[in-house]
């Protein structure tokens, strides 16, 4: 669910990119810009970050596991 809607934001990112390129084609700043921005969503795969930390997906469900385990353990 989450991973749809990070790839759903990205390509919204992406296209208005494109059309900054078409807006501002008299600045050459804002086009290299847009133009660099929809290459890094085109080709890296999106990343979910804490602050300056990118999200580690096993480190969360190991995590998440280890919680639930705990639970369990303790009240089960």
């Amino acid at each position: 669910m989450i991973s749809n809607w990070i790839k759903k934001e990205a390509q919204a990112i992406e296209n208005l990119g494109i059309q900054m390129q078409y807006k501002f084609k008299g600045s050459p700043k804002v086009v290299k810009f847009a133009q660099l921005l929809s290459l890094q969503l085109e080709h890296r795969s999106t990343q979910i970050s804490y602050g300056v930390f990118v999200m580690d997906w096993k480190f969360f469900f190991a995590t998440l596991c280890v919680v639930f385990s705990d639970i369990l353990v303790l009240f089960g």
